[in-house]
């Protein structure tokens, strides 16, 4: 009887078909409701109780070693630097590879999960040494009972690319004499190369077959998504819609992840000091618990997302709703105002604006195609130097100041009622660098150009980036159109800082982590001419 103890995903080739998103391989390429192919396939197969192994190419292995790290997936990576046809990519690394019972893929098929699930039935009810998966397609081999017969002409073969072996090949032949060897087509000599006492058998592929065989198939899959419910919270958090007896709605935020306990226990320390100020700015709290790591408050019933509102905003709304927003951060900022020494605020910057960034960004930067670290070392350093320059030595020296701050106010954190024109914050970040609760007012200023810029519904939409182009955030609000307290430079160096250190937090998607980089750095950069023209004019 066999069974699958272990999955083979193969990517040994450099993804010509793909053209200018070639600079990708093709496993990192995002899916519609996966950050990736490899993240689909990784979940679905460990699953079903599998260890994951990936061929990768040379030229991808440092870019798949840095998604394969920084989001935590489980798969061990195989390197390979031989492209010369499948079976000749698995002999050049034939010591490496799953020594039984392996299942094989090429890593351009999604399979679906009702496919997954019959494959690993299938599979037990089998004694063959070698098993070829068959589905009638646009493929260049068939496999029948007299063997495989290439129908390159007709293109109307049976073999997708799955595969299984009990035992693993041997690969023993002359790779000089077998240039561009396809693994089906050594499968298919094996019985004569042992005489019939290796037995190659076939199994009917039952499921879809999701392939991405060259750019254009990509890209029409990827733009023609369904409408999905875009009212979504993080994956370690759940939110339920609770309505008690006397009709009071409320919403119960509770975290699901016990490594994330954390972050909803500064959420709970945030709103317990602002809970019984009676703010208008912030929602009725009804209960917060740290054993249970959850917070209830009023559900905002005709609020809207402020991203949400601004996406259809007519010109004529802005000038009531900037105005509603500046009082509610106002509001919110009397909480408390403090001196703080200017180390302090000086290390905060720092932490925030520089070293963090730069940190978040080297762990992902053979992910990113435009990094340079000089570059961005020596512009996270100018940015850096002048905000602090402008945040605290020409104002307040020898100290800062300090406000009560929200920290977080993107466009999804801020809900607005266009009738009553008030403004509600949920999702408090809660810290600035190492200081918990309060930092620069500036910066929450700047978490709202953040979302001017484009950020919620770049966090919601499909973005493609290629090495000829990328599409970038789409601004709700003109620069021209913006409020004069929104339109300087200082504030849109801190949002250029924002956008490149998102590129980390972003990283499961390869293309959302690019565009945030090179989006932030063009934004940087622009930033810094314009403080440097503005200061020459004075």
């Amino acid at each position: 009887m066999n069974q699958i103890k272990n999955v083979l995903i193969v990517a040994g080739g450099k993804n010509t078909r793909f053209k200018e998103m070639r600079i990708f391989p093709k496993v990192l390429l995002p899916m519609i409701q996966w950050p990736s192919i490899l993240t689909y396939d990784v979940h679905k197969f460990t699953e079903q109780g599998a260890k994951v192994h990936l061929v990768i190419n040379e030229s991808y292995y440092e870019m798949v070693k840095d998604y394969v790290e920084n989001n935590k997936i489980d798969v061990e990576i195989i390197l390979s630097s031989n492209c010369n046809g499948s079976s000749n990519t698995l002999k050049s690394v034939k010591d490496k590879l799953p020594k039984e019972d392996t299942l094989v893929i090429w890593s351009d098929l999604v399979l679906s999960f009702d496919g997954i699930d019959k494959i690993f039935e299938d599979i037990v009810k089998t004694t063959a040494d070698y098993i070829v998966f068959t589905k009638d397609g646009k493929y260049r081999c068939r496999f029948t009972e007299r063997g495989l017969v290439n129908v390159a002409n007709t293109n109307d073969g049976n073999v997708p690319g799955i595969y299984y072996y009990k035992s693993i090949p041997p690969f023993a032949y002359d790779e000089e004499n077998f240039p561009n060897l396809d693994f089906v087509e050594y499968l298919d000599a094996i019985p004569a190369i042992y005489s019939q006492t290796k037995q190659v058998g076939t199994i009917p592929y039952v499921g879809d077959i999701t392939e991405f065989r060259d750019l254009s198939t990509y890209l029409k899959y990827y733009y023609d998504r369904p409408e999905f419910d875009q009212k979504k919270t993080r994956f370690f958090n759940s939110i339920i819609l609770n309505e008690d007896m006397d009709g009071y709605k409320t919403i119960i935020k509770k975290c699901i992840d016990p490594s994330f306990n954390h972050l909803i226990d500064k959420e709970i320390d945030w709103y317990s000091k602002v809970a019984n100020l009676n703010l208008t700015c912030i929602p009725k709290i009804r209960k917060t618990s740290k054993e249970e790591h959850m917070i209830e408050m009023e559900y905002l019933e005709d609020y809207y997302p402020v991203h949400v509102f601004l996406r259809d905003a007519k010109k004529e709304e802005l000038k009531d709703f900037f105005n509603s927003y500046f009082n509610a951060i106002e509001e919110l900022h009397s909480i408390e105002c403090k001196d703080v020494p200017k180390e302090d605020v000086v290390q905060d910057c720092e932490v925030e604006f520089y070293s963090k960034v730069l940190i978040r960004c080297n762990a992902i930067k053979h992910m990113l195609v435009n990094y340079n670290d000089l570059d961005l070392d020596l512009t996270l350093s100018e940015a850096t130097n002048i905000i602090i320059k402008s945040g605290i030595m020409d104002k307040n020296y020898p100290y800062g100041k300090y406000w009560f701050t929200h920290g977080d106010l993107n466009g999804s954190n801020a809900m607005y009622n266009p009738e009553t024109k008030e403004i509600k914050f949920i999702d408090p970040r809660g810290y600035f660098g190492k200081t918990i609760m309060s930092g620069l007012k500036e910066y929450d200023y700047a978490k709202v150009l953040y979302c001017l810029t484009g950020y919620d519904d770049f966090n919601l939409e499909p973005y493609v980036f290629t090495s000829k182009e990328y599409s970038e955030p789409k601004m709700l609000v003109d620069f021209e159109d913006l409020p004069e307290k929104l339109n300087n430079p200082i504030l849109k160096l801190m949002v250029g800082i924002i956008w490149v250190s998102l590129a980390q937090y972003i990283a499961q998607d390869i293309f959302k982590a690019n565009i945030a980089y090179s989006y932030g750095m063009k934004m940087l950069h622009n930033a810094l001419v314009e403080y440097n023209e503005r200061g020459e004019q004075q």
